[in-house]
């Protein structure tokens, strides 16, 4: 250990390291005695020595369990506020403040597990399990936080388990059908700027936060593609994003921007929830229907997903629009099911029960590839390898001249991609404009 009073200006000040690889202590003394000095830096000295080995609690912990909690909560709030956004900083600060209260927690000697599994047990008649784990999530940051800053021992609450969401959600989100998108814009057609929010939602799958935040600078109008240039700070994967613009959209937002528009001027102006379920009772559309299916304002971000998987879009290309990081957020939680065109889809399937093995000259492709996929008989013609390559059924890297080369050795039936060819040559599509 290394210690020594030194004399800076008025007061002697205490240098102490207790091992020679940590860096070293400085704390002013606040005596002009140099005998009182000296006691004072051996008393610190063995305070220190005690904490280093885990003899004694750190000073620094023990001040901090004698201020209020309420105090702990501000300088976490502070020291988090350049990373967060205002509604993150605000939502944090309530979930805090009501589990603060509502525990009967003062002080951090007061935070305990059973303590929190109780009131989380009371919660649990009015809070689904996802909001619940969302409340530990919270506070296990703050306390985590604490204990990163020498303010508490550890967390408490560090082995406390999240709730099983599974057969326990108290409501899902819907789409809303075309026939239902259609009578919430009539409702608002007097309304352009709510009119607009509801369209930018729909054609975007931007969320509230997102939208409001959404400058004119961001919008690209001018360009061969206009498009959306999200920023980073205003997502909520903290992530830049270009969005392509529908034309039903890009005329709505030209005839919204004001011909004095500065750049930083915010471009929609977003109906609070109130606003927005009295658009939806004037359009009659149920907020939550008999099954639970909730129509809110996000469930305008589902029925962006939703129109994209029935108008056929490419499931890579529907995640990259909406922003996902794994494709079963996009195929599963944002696309509603009940739309899907599943009965066309049936019917788009070949009637099996009328099939014959005469090939004649005028059968399309597809129709010769049906055949050589359900029959396998002598004397059939089989597809050539021109009509394969036409369907996709071989290897990109084979082509015609190599086939022949390689005695087509290297030939590959794709059936899968033959399948998704002969369905879509008879399917169902639906185009739509909402404006």
């Amino acid at each position: 250990m290394y210690k020594q009073a030194i004399k800076r200006g008025k007061y002697y000040h205490a240098r102490i390291r207790i091992h020679p690889t940590d860096e070293m202590f400085q704390q002013s003394l606040r005596t002009t005695d140099k005998e009182v000095a000296e006691k004072k830096l051996n008393k610190l000295a063995r305070q220190m020595e005690r904490e280093t080995e885990g003899l004694a609690t750190p000073t620094k912990m023990k001040q901090a369990a004698q201020l209020p909690l309420g105090k702990h909560l501000r300088k976490y709030l502070v020291a988090r506020e350049a990373e967060w956004t205002d509604k993150t900083s605000q939502t944090s600060n309530d979930r805090l403040k009501k589990m603060l209260r509502e525990c009967g927690w003062n002080h951090l000697r007061d935070i305990d597990a059973p303590s929190f599994q109780e009131w989380r047990s009371q919660q649990s008649l009015s809070l689904n399990p996802k909001t619940l784990n969302d409340y530990l999530s919270v506070l296990n940051q703050f306390l985590n936080w604490l204990a990163d800053n020498r303010f508490l021992e550890s967390n408490p609450l560090a082995k406390v388990k999240r709730l099983q969401k599974r057969g326990r959600t108290t409501f899902t989100r819907r789409a809303l059908p075309l026939p239902e998108i259609a009578k919430l814009l009539d409702a608002v057609k007097e309304k352009p700027t709510r009119r607009a929010a509801y369209l930018a939602a729909i054609y975007t799958g931007l969320r509230r936060t997102e939208l409001e935040k959404l400058e004119w600078g961001d919008v690209i109008l001018d360009s061969d593609s206009p498009y959306l240039a999200v920023r980073a700070s205003t997502t909520k994967s903290g992530k830049d994003a270009t969005l392509p613009l529908h034309p039903a959209l890009l005329q709505t937002l030209r005839a919204l921007k004001p011909a004095e528009a500065k750049a930083t001027d915010k471009v929609l102006t977003i109906p609070t929830i109130e606003t927005y379920r009295e658009d939806l009772k004037r359009a009659g559309i149920e907020y939550m229907n008999s099954r639970n299916e909730k129509a809110d304002f996000h469930a305008l971000r589902h029925t962006y997903g939703t129109l994209m998987q029935i108008a056929g879009v490419n499931p890579r290309t529907a995640q990259e629009l909406m922003r996902h990081s794994d494709m079963k957020l996009t195929m599963q939680i944002y696309t509603d099911a009940n739309l899907l065109p599943k009965v066309a889809a049936i019917h788009s399937l070949p009637d099996l029960t009328n099939v014959t093995p005469a090939v004649t000259s005028d059968m399309t492709i597809c129709d010769k590839a049906s055949l050589s996929l359900s029959q396998d008989q002598e004397g059939s013609t089989p597809l050539s390898i021109n009509d394969m390559a036409g369907l996709g059924m071989l290897s990109p890297a084979v082509s015609q001249e190599e086939n022949g080369a390689r005695g087509g050795s290297r030939t590959q039936l794709a059936p899968l991609v033959l399948a998704h060819q002969i369905t879509h040559r008879h399917s169902y599509r639906h185009k739509s404009n909402f404006t």
